[in-house]
């Protein structure tokens, strides 16, 4: 996680020693000492003082050593382990010089240098010391703290200026801050009026992440302007053309593009679906004919052989799809780095975990025609994107009910004649009319439920009825 970066080492170290046990019943003392390539009394001598800074902190919780074992007692009605960690964390940050010292740049593009060593109780000398430690976090971010005229100056890209306060802002306030300074920024952002319309439409995590862009916007130096040069410039361009503001103040391409990327429910399903279609049809766009021939390799190796390939889904994550690798053009960095959770400890990649790695297979072999550059950084997001992608076709379920009024052998027979060509992971037969997606029958039945399809087919044998059959369980799936 990047935002660790930060923190002092042996802190990174009681951090990382925390993380592990409270997400953990009980952890052998021999799997910690590998793990951390610690020797035993190290060991032991960092669980002390994780114990102080927990006591401290008062973070409910306490780390006990028993044959062999460390444990976490946690006190009566504690938080989740992941919220403890992420308090932790937050503590260790705000103690860290090179956080404040960061912080300080998350409002400002220029401070001089002697307001920096008042603001933080630093000499000036320790204040160039601090600078060069902080820079390699930077970097990450084609980010630089350079000194001119005794005035320290936040150095790049307007777009990567804001992308950083954005992720930054969108770690630290994503919880209830221990800290006043933070938490009064945090309390600031959640109040914007402008995201109180989108309140009941979006999940905590969506809404979280406009109230935070909302207040990158309007409580930090942000020059829309050269915002939007800097995308016309840029190879990205082409897909903010395709976009339209969905408020009156927001006409900046630079801002169309970073608000669907981080907040996809701004566009519905059908506006996915059209905008994927465009994109199929800009073949001088590079970045969206990558996406094409990313996917069309992916549904050649993954997904359904019964499914069409043009259809609502695939424009769907066509467009997605080149957001994300639009998004890695431009910015150079995975997004999911800056935060503490990874889509790799979720239980649909634990559970799906042959799946996963066939798509990290599929992406170290995808040779496309179009250049690209295979960047480690990328990787992970890029593929999540794939799993997600492939993952969803699979999950598609068609119900089939089938009757021919009591005719058993009829039944069978049509049913064997549909398994041939139907893929099982869609397809399935049920016993259950109340739950179809679609009923089969050799009679005439009045069909009340909207979602529910009936065909009638007096004899499967007759010419043109299995491509009649076909033609609607593939249309149910399209749907």
């Amino acid at each position: 996680m990047l935002m660790t970066q930060l923190i002092k080492k042996n802190e990174q170290i009681k951090l990382d020693l925390f993380t592990r046990i409270v997400n953990s019943p009980m952890i052998e003392g021999e799997t910690l000492q590998t793990q951390l390539s610690l020797a035993k009394n190290r060991l032991y001598h960092f669980v002390l003082q994780l114990n102080r800074d927990l006591a401290i902190y008062q973070i409910p919780i306490t780390i006990h050593y028993k044959e062999n074992k460390y444990i976490a007692e946690k006190n009566e009605g504690s938080h989740h382990p992941s919220l403890l960690i992420y308090e932790l964390i937050q503590h260790y940050l705000n103690a860290s010089a090179m956080f404040q010292l960061t912080y300080l740049f998350l409002h400002e593009e220029q401070i001089p240098i002697t307001d920096i060593a008042q603001k933080l109780l630093f000499s000036q000398s320790h204040t160039y010391y601090v600078i060069r430690q902080v820079n390699p976090f930077l970097k990450q971010f084609s980010l630089e703290l350079t000194v001119a005229n005794k005035t320290v100056f936040l150095k790049g890209r307007a777009s990567d200026i804001f992308i950083f306060r954005f992720l930054v802002f969108s770690f630290l306030f994503f919880y209830r801050s221990p800290y006043p300074t933070i938490e009064l920024e945090r309390q600031k952002s959640i109040e914007n009026e402008k995201t109180l319309p989108y309140a009941k439409e979006m999940t905590y995590s969506e809404l979280h992440s406009l109230n935070s862009f909302f207040y990158v916007l309007e409580h930090t130096p942000t020059d829309l302007d050269r915002l939007t040069t800097e995308i016309q410039s840029s190879s990205v361009f082409p897909l903010t053309t395709i976009f339209e503001a969905k408020e009156n103040e927001l006409d900046h391409a630079f801002l169309l593009f970073f608000l669907r990327i981080f907040i996809p429910r701004l566009c519905t399903f059908d506006e996915m679906i059209r905008l994927g279609e465009h994109l199929e049809n800009m073949i001088d766009f590079d970045l969206a004919m990558l996406a094409k021939q990313m996917l069309d390799a992916v549904f050649d190796t993954f997904t359904l052989e019964s499914l069409p390939r043009l259809y609502k889904n695939y424009y769907a994550s066509l467009y997605i799809l080149t957001l994300h690798l639009s998004y890695i053009q431009f910015f150079g960095h995975d997004l999911k780095n800056i935060f503490y959770s990874q889509a790799l400890t979720t239980k649909s990649i634990q559970t799906h975990a042959a799946l996963y790695e066939q798509l990290v297979a599929f992406y170290e072999q995808f040779q496309p025609a179009v250049p690209w550059s295979k960047k480690e950084e990328s990787k992970q997001v890029l593929i999540d994107t794939l799993y997600l992608i492939v993952l969803g076709e699979h999950q598609q379920k068609v119900m089939i009910y089938i009757d021919f009024g009591g005719n058993i052998v009829a039944e069978l027979a049509l049913k064997r004649k549909l398994m041939k060509i139907l893929n099982p992971d869609t397809f399935i037969f049920t016993t259950d009319d109340t739950i179809a997606n679609v009923i089969i029958a050799n009679y005439v039945a009045p069909i009340e439920r909207p979602d529910t399809a009936f065909l009638l087919v007096e004899n499967f044998n007759e010419a043109g009825t299995w491509k009649a059959i076909y033609t609607q369980l593939l249309q149910l799936v399209k749907e």
